[in-house]
């Protein structure tokens, strides 16, 4: 895994679904923050890209699924989505199980501020608990 994907843009399509608050003032800087990112390869992060929430979605589903036969499965529809295909193939390339991105796949609704917040939240705490452990730090 190389690279940190954003997964509602830094500088979203004007013709895409992302909700509004998530680039408001009262939003602050919260594009840059660990609930809005997610590692991923790079070609495949250069791929998904500035996407809309809903072919990001799908595509996260695409890298979640756990079995070759699942992930062609989704990839069916890929046109629907909005996915070409030379990133169809990439995906059926370099694609394997990406238990990261697990979590996104499960994602029924938009991506909100409150998605985000909470995702933020539980990152750090699951973060918490394995370092404070390595560093030999008492969990609170």
């Amino acid at each position: 895994l190389g690279t940190l994907e954003h997964i509602a843009p830094q500088k979203p399509d004007v013709s895409g679904d992302w909700a509004g608050s998530l680039y408001s003032e009262q939003a602050g800087e919260l594009i840059e923050t660990l609930g809005n990112l997610t590692l991923l390869p790079h070609s495949i992060n250069a791929s998904i890209s500035n996407r809309s929430w809903k072919s990001k979605n799908y595509l996260y589903k695409v890298l979640a699924s756990s079995s070759e036969q699942g992930m062609m499965s989704l990839l069916e529809n890929a046109q629907e989505f909005g996915v070409n295909a030379p990133t169809q193939q990439l995906l059926e390339s370099k694609s394997i199980y990406m238990a990261q991105i697990d979590a996104l796949a499960k994602v029924t609704d938009d991506w909100t501020v409150d998605i985000v917040r909470a995702r933020g939240i539980r990152l750090a705490e699951l973060s918490w608990g394995k370092l404070s452990t390595w560093l030999d730090w008492p969990a609170q």
